[in-house]
């Protein structure tokens, strides 16, 4: 019987913990290895039932079947998936707002949400810095304290406690504010754990790659030892702001192009070989608005509703929102959803079938005999040890950017960032 192991193995896990959560035996715990933490599995207490396999984001995702199963309809581009409307919003909460990575809609809606006691909970992330243990999405059920919560944290954040939660409270209804491989794992489990969907109401983050916890070493190494981290913060130069580090007595701003550069260098390598990008099984899917013209100071959401009960939600609270409804082909086209492409580029280069009976329209046309000879030259010609210092680190990030992005050249950069060999 298949296990957790095989995503490990490979390199795949995006230390969910949903694994932890389904074993029925409690033979898996969390070994922090390459920046996250992946499963590690005690022999003597497996049974081999395959649980913890069967509901791993990492190794699988079958986007045909999980439409067919979960959505009105198929999709006609699996990159975007089915939308029912989509809309600009920002919420008429000034405190909120100023407080939030964009427009702040998660937290108004939550809110609201929950002081109506139109759910029991919410499942939410605060997380300040790396203290050696997990991220975990913690459950909130006071609406006065949903704004704890806000803001974006592009760390591996474990959904362990949440799915022990649904799986010993059935019935109860719960919002989880979730990133992609977070509802292709939840989704999973609805169907093993035969739960009801109608349950959940699922609000999707757009998710442009996660950090993993090495980039906190960076960041202390770097700029010294902080006690917290605001990822994104809008109070010097509005969004979609900069990085703030809390020290003792005084507090420093990081440039939020520092802060894009180390997505690629410390990402789960699992986000190397992702699609969804905008979430497309969530009820509702959130993320910053990027469309030409629309730009503002103090941030704005885009939303794209997804399902009829988020379209119900929506309707029926938008009231404590400024809205304006537009085309999805407007938010696609603003956060660059071909990029994407690369990432099937990388499922075939390294042989990962990850998304099994997808039909595609877009077949990949990359030469990769050609691309890894491209990739190994690269790193010969620049030198990356040489370049890979705090002073140099922007310029070092310039020239990698010119190349495509591979698996391959993303490990060489993690090695040399942390003194390992340099194959």
């Amino acid at each position: 019987m298949a296990t957790i192991e095989e995503t490990t193995k490979r390199g795949l896990c995006v230390s969910c913990g949903s694994c932890k959560a389904v074993c029925p035996t409690e033979a898996i715990t969390y070994l922090f290895q390459d920046g996250i933490f992946v499963p590690s599995i005690n022999k003597e207490k497996c049974i081999n039932c395959s649980k913890c396999f069967e509901v791993c984001p990492g190794i699988e995702v079958n986007y045909t079947y999980l439409h067919k199963k979960y959505s009105d309809k198929i999709p006609s581009d699996f990159f975007k998936g089915n939308s029912i409307a989509s809309y600009i919003v920002v919420t008429k909460n000034e405190n909120i707002l100023l407080n939030s990575s964009s427009g702040g809609f998660i937290t108004s809606l939550i809110e609201s949400l929950l002081a109506k006691k139109e759910y029991d909970s919410a499942f939410l992330l605060k997380y300040d810095d790396f203290d050696g243990l997990p991220a975990f999405l913690e459950r909130v059920t006071d609406h006065k304290k949903v704004k704890e919560y806000s803001k974006s944290k592009y760390i591996p954040a474990n959904i362990e406690k949440a799915i022990k939660y649904i799986l010993t409270n059935r019935r109860n209804k719960v919002i989880m504010v979730l990133v992609p491989c977070h509802v292709h794992a939840l989704l999973k489990l609805i169907e093993k754990e035969k739960l009801n969907r109608d349950n959940y109401f699922i609000i999707g983050l757009f998710c442009d790659k996660t950090l993993n916890y090495n980039f906190y070493e960076y960041y202390h190494k770097k700029y010294g030892s902080f006690n917290r981290l605001d990822y994104k913060n809008k109070e010097k130069k509005g969004w979609p702001g900069d990085t703030k580090l809390y020290f003792n007595e005084k507090s420093k701003f990081v440039s939020r192009y520092e802060r894009m550069f180390l997505k690629d260098y410390f990402q789960l390598n699992r986000c190397r070989f992702c699609i969804d990008k905008f979430n497309q099984f969530a009820d509702v899917s959130v993320g910053d608005c990027y469309i030409k013209g629309e730009e503002d100071f103090k941030g704005k959401s885009n939303i794209i509703i997804r399902t009829l009960k988020g379209k119900e939600i929506f309707e029926s609270h938008k009231e404590i929102f400024n809205y304006k409804e537009i085309y999805s082909s407007q938010i696609y086209k603003s956060q660059k959803v071909e990029a994407r492409m690369d990432n099937l580029d990388n499922c075939r280069l390294l042989d990962f079938n990850i998304y099994p009976n997808l039909a595609l329209k877009n077949e990949s046309k990359v030469n990769n005999d050609l691309l890894v000879r491209k990739n190994k030259e690269f790193i010969s010609k620049n030198d990356l040890g040489k370049y890979l210092t705090d002073n140099n680190f922007k310029i070092i990030s310039q020239r990698y950017k010119k190349t495509r992005i591979t698996n391959y050249i993303k490990q060489i950069i993690k090695k040399l960032l942390f003194g390992g060999e340099k194959n």
